[in-house]
């Protein structure tokens, strides 16, 4: 039996629309990867009784809530093949957005030392270092996140130094650029997040403690002693926490810039020593 691939798409959204997932866009991803192609003509590609079958497998498990990234067995991030992986962070749009802006705003400062603390899957530093051929440092308290972060160098055949590290603590020398996205969410919070997130994620990457601010506040006491005179720190931080965290530094920092991603949501803070 042969399926028309638009009706099968049609079908699996108005499913996942039933189950509350409207990211309409999956159907569309998860059919392509079954079928191994980019599809130009939904109205005439079709479906074996096989690929049709394994699709609707990877429907059900999205239905279920099971991240996209897992379902199709990674992401790409700026150039870079980051597998899927629960004792890491999926790579987030919003953190492609800062790293973006990192790369275009540094691009022509010549070679760099740069620190990724709290790095997780490693994608920030590692995309730093395809793109601006720095030095980059990848820093981990969790042996489970440093060793996908070295799995991810080695995949992507980029070269960087990997230090298991509580948060500044075991970090020696100081740096150009400072980058982190560390845990910011709410301990209280953490229960009532979307499935994708709570159920998949690691909880030591989320849990920022009572105010979501515990970690952060370590991080900014330190930073200062890790910086090189006019080095830059970049730090992803979640909802409703800018001006705490602008307040946080200003004691030893100018030029603090809080910027925002496409949603119009303030995202991370840019902040100079």
């Amino acid at each position: 039996m042969q399926y028309i691939a638009r009706e099968v798409i049609k079908d699996a959204k108005s499913q996942l629309d039933s189950s509350g997932v409207t990211h309409h866009s999956d159907a569309v991803f998860l059919l392509e990867k079954v079928l191994g192609r980019r599809i130009s003509n939904w109205e005439t590609a079709q479906l074996t009784e096989r690929e049709y079958m394994e699709y609707m497998s990877l429907i059900k498990r999205r239905r279920n809530h099971e991240p996209l990234d897992s379902l199709m067995g990674g992401t790409e991030f700026l150039g870079l093949t980051i597998p899927f992986n629960k004792a890491t962070l999926s790579p987030r749009q919003e953190t492609e957005i800062m790293v973006d802006n990192i790369i275009r705003e540094n691009k022509s400062r010549g070679q760099l030392k740069i620190l990724d603390l709290c790095t997780g899957s490693g994608c920030i530093g590692l995309a730093l270092k395809k793109h601006l051929g720095a030095d980059v440092t990848l820093a981990d308290i969790s042996d489970d996140a440093l060793k996908i972060a070295r799995d991810n160098a080695e995949l992507n055949d980029l070269e960087v130094e990997i230090l298991k590290s509580d948060l500044l603590k075991n970090i020696d020398g100081s740096f150009d650029i400072i980058v982190t996205n560390p845990p910011y969410i709410k301990s209280g919070d953490i229960a009532r997040l979307e499935p994708e997130v709570k159920d998949f994620d690691p909880v030591i990457a989320l849990d920022g403690g009572e105010d979501g601010l515990e970690l952060i506040r370590e991080i900014v006491r330190d930073l200062p002693q890790h910086l090189n005179d006019g080095g830059l720190v970049y730090m992803e931080f979640g909802v409703g926490q800018a001006e705490s965290i602008k307040d946080m530094f200003k004691s030893d920092f100018d030029k603090i810039e809080v910027v925002k991603d496409y949603s119009g949501i303030d995202r991370y803070i840019k902040a100079r020593k």
